[in-house]
């Protein structure tokens, strides 16, 4: 969505119960959803772990209709569901797309701009693990987002990402659909 700023620190988000119940690197629930990687070639060196995605044929002036899963931990999906749920309400919509997106050590996502529906929504990212290695680039300015701050950002300007750091990069991703684009 446009964004008078390229990156807008919205609020603080207590991570904790995210942290306690992460997978670890190699836990095959990393694995389980590949769209995302396989189908936009920026995000190729991701891996995803998705709670909610909106079912297919949306359009502008109704409300969409978002699917869950239900094969992922219950402590892993409670804690996103109460952040999602926490994030949709500051914003003012609903959560459509939520998932936890991990960037590998030396992992980099080519820059890009976001087009189509994904145009629309708030994508806002809390980031859950991070360091000072990992930057958001948008429109060449660099972005060090702090572990606990969700933020929205204008994901319709080229943004790129890189992780220099030792360990993965996650960020929780929560797309937000406003009340006014449902109508």
């Amino acid at each position: 969505m446009q964004l008078a700023e390229p990156v807008v620190a919205l609020f603080d988000y207590p991570i904790a119960d995210i942290v306690a119940a992460l997978p670890d690197a190699g836990s095959p629930v990393w694995d389980l959803a590949t769209f995302r990687q396989n189908n936009f070639a920026p995000h190729a060196v991701t891996r995803s772990i998705v709670f909610r995605w909106p079912a297919p044929g949306w359009k502008p002036g109704s409300a969409p209709v978002v699917l869950r899963a239900t094969v992922l931990p219950a402590d892993l999906t409670a804690a996103i569901d109460a952040c999602a749920d926490r994030i949709a309400t500051e914003v003012g919509g609903e959560a459509v797309r939520v998932t936890l997106a991990e960037l590998p050590p030396g992992g980099r996502i080519e820059a890009h701009h976001d087009i189509g529906n994904l145009t629309l929504i708030h994508r806002c990212h809390l980031p859950i693990v991070t360091s000072d290695d990992a930057v958001l680039t948008v429109e060449r300015k660099p972005h060090r987002l702090r572990a606990g701050t969700v933020y929205d950002f204008d994901n319709t300007r080229l943004h790129s990402a890189a992780n220099r750091g030792p360990a993965p990069r996650v960020h929780l991703l929560c797309d937000v659909l406003p009340f006014e684009l449902m109508r």
